[in-house]
């Protein structure tokens, strides 16, 4: 706890001493270098970790309990005539000290307030492991729509060739309009759908900028020159094995660790309501001092008592010049033997919110569960997509080729061969999407597999270890 604790200050203090990094995005981003801008920028990550400080200050308060207390209530002023006496100035001073002996409730707030800021510094990773899943899939997508647009490109421009070369057969009457026109709707069907592409590739990086905690304003360009270098859309390195999965998820998950800490901490509430209900035992010290006393009465019953003369003793000078002090010390009880339920209503209603933690952490391991057998179904059957798409590529490829082939061999202009020719490689291309796609998929497959299992907080720059995480 203390080496996170360190790391999560001085992720702060590092977002605090550089503040000329919040305005610049560079040209060329990584998805490391994304990452790490988000931890440094991203003001959601700076507000979870003054909740972390601010779960420090509520634990503080819970273990006040455990410490002495002392008090001082000093008064004075003025004090008015009584009979025939003229006012005149008084001062009062009260103190008391106490210090806990015997309080079932000292050990569950001690657990309670380490549980507080357990409870905060698992939000804070929670919130690290969402965002850094949703920047890797915007990513990811952004990508995807980079690639596709040169496909829709090169199938735009395959068809306008055609029906530039379709048009000059026309007049000969080699080739008739129709044809013409067919090609030219195939080249408009592919660029028709760029303006919607890249529509979306700007709104994923202005939601990419978003996360990353930059605004745009200084950055009017971004969006235009960025190239997002990371091979995102690379083969996987590694197939899943769904138990290690599991057990990873179950360790390393901080919104599941947010359950069962606060689980424990509805336990210890309830073992404070029961501690309520018995007795409690500190030593206590009261103090009460009534300086420079007095009192005309008292000095006329003094000088009566002494009979000769009427002059006072010293017995009498002494006790009106002096400060009256009373002291009490000793240990004391203070048992609640009846509260109208109160405590009890407390204890039952904490067991109660206990059980919902619980149960709300058995169904996300189930969650887990599920979402991990679901992506391991999906991977499989994406990589057998892309296999066979891979297969069947090379012939597409083949067949274009034998179509050009056949094309320039042929001396006459035949816009039969032509549109052919691009039907062929139309088909070539619609199977390198159909890949594409498939890959985009698979890739956002492993982004979700690495949220499920919390991989996002592994990275190396990130924390240390999280292994003892779960309390």
């Amino acid at each position: 706890m203390r080496s996170l604790l360190f790391l999560l200050i001085t992720i702060q203090l590092l977002a605090i001493a550089a503040p000329s990094q919040a305005g610049a995005l560079p040209q060329q981003l990584s998805l490391d270098e994304a990452f790490k801008i988000a931890l440094r920028n991203n003001p959601e990550f700076q507000a979870r970790l003054a909740l972390i400080d601010v779960a420090g200050g509520a634990a503080i308060s819970s273990r006040s309990i455990t410490f002495p207390r002392m008090r001082a209530r000093p008064s004075g002023g003025i004090q008015g005539p009584r009979s025939e006496e003229d006012a005149r100035l008084f001062g009062i001073l009260n103190a008391d000290f106490r210090l806990p002996l015997f309080n079932l409730a000292i050990p569950p707030a001690w657990e309670g307030g380490d549980l507080l800021v357990s409870i905060a510094t698992h939000n804070y990773w929670a919130n690290v492991n969402a965002t850094l899943f949703s920047i890797r899939n915007l990513y990811i997508s952004t990508q995807f729509i980079e690639r596709m647009q040169v496909l829709l490109r090169k199938n735009r421009r395959i068809f306008e060739n055609v029906a530039t070369k379709l048009r000059s057969e026309t007049a000969s009457g080699v080739a008739r309009e129709t044809e013409a026109e067919r090609a030219s709707f195939q080249a408009a069907t592919f660029s028709n759908q760029l303006p919607a592409l890249e529509q979306q590739r700007r709104l994923n990086l202005n939601r990419l900028a978003l996360l990353l905690g930059v605004e745009l304003a200084t950055n009017s360009d971004w969006i235009e020159t960025v190239e997002l270098t990371s091979p995102t859309l690379a083969p996987p390195a590694a197939s899943l094995d769904f138990p290690s999965l599991l057990a990873e998820a179950r360790s390393n998950r901080p919104d599941l660790a947010i359950l069962y800490a606060q689980a424990n901490l509805k336990q210890a509430e309830a073992k404070i309501a029961f501690a309520a209900q018995l007795p409690i035992i500190d030593f206590e010290v009261r103090l009460q001092s009534i300086p420079d006393e007095n009192s005309s009465d008292t000095t006329a019953l003094e000088l009566s008592a002494t009979g000769e003369g009427g002059a006072p003793t010293a017995a009498t000078l002494q006790n009106n010049n002096a400060v009256q002090n009373e002291v009490r010390f000793g240990p004391t009880l203070e048992w609640a033997i009846f509260d109208g339920f109160e405590a009890y209503g407390l204890y039952r209603a904490s067991k109660a919110e206990q059980k919902l933690a619980l149960v709300s952490a058995q169904g996300l391991v189930n969650e887990i569960a599920i979402g991990l057998k679901i992506a391991q179904v999906n991977l499989a059957a994406l990589n057998e997509i892309i296999d066979q798409l891979d297969q069947a590529l090379p012939t597409a490829n083949q067949t274009s080729k034998y179509a050009r082939i056949s094309l320039l061999e042929n001396q006459l202009p035949t816009s039969f061969l032509e549109f052919e020719y691009s039907v062929d490689e139309q088909q070539a291309l619609s199977l390198e999407i159909k890949r594409l796609e498939a890959i985009h998929d698979r890739a956002l497959t492993y982004s979700q597999v690495d949220f499920i299992t919390g991989r996002y907080l592994r990275l190396n720059w990130v924390e240390p270890s999280i292994e003892k995480r779960l309390p």
